[in-house]
């Protein structure tokens, strides 16, 4: 099975990327030089967060 990606990237790379950006006391839309970077991975985080509350139910 692929593991999942938020936004065309892994839970691990996200992590790491978060890591460097508090390292560097920057946003990740700044990071990456993609003002729409971490909204397109919360879009996807909260996709599947809603799914999972549907199949609970």
């Amino acid at each position: 099975m692929a593991e999942k990606k938020y936004g065309g990237h892994t839970l691990a790379d996200i992590k790491e990327m978060l890591k460097q950006a508090e390292d560097n006391g920057e946003g990740l839309d700044s990071l990456v030089g993609d003002e729409a970077f971490s909204s397109s991975i919360i879009s996807d985080m909260i996709a599947e967060i809603e799914k999972s509350q549907k199949e609970k139910v």
